[in-house]
């Protein structure tokens, strides 16, 4: 249905339903969401990772320790921020979700 274009643009031929249309929308949309922990660890944000990346709706995950907020990013088709937090809070960690 889809064939990669040069510069990464996709050119895709229209499902015949709406609803077809729908699940290939949902499907292609792609939410990143900050959030500032005080993770300072490589190691430890390697562990936090670990766990993040096993939940089947995280795309990908990475840290930026060397930011001052510390941040922690998410790429998903969802809103996960319950998740995220808690997962975070286990290691005994701070995590808030940036607007």
């Amino acid at each position: 249905m889809e064939k990669l274009l040069e510069n990464n643009f996709f050119m895709m031929t229209l499902p015949k339903n709406k609803k077809e249309l729908r699940l290939l929308f949902f499907n292609s949309v792609k939410m990143v969401s900050i959030y500032k922990t005080n993770v300072t660890n490589k190691r430890t944000a390697s562990c936090i990772l670990m766990l993040l990346k096993n939940e089947s709706r995280i795309i990908n995950a990475n840290f930026d320790l060397e930011d001052i907020d510390k941040i922690l990013r998410i790429v998903s088709n969802y809103s996960l921020s319950v998740e995220v937090i808690a997962i975070v809070n286990t290691f005994g960690f701070l995590c808030e979700e940036l607007e």
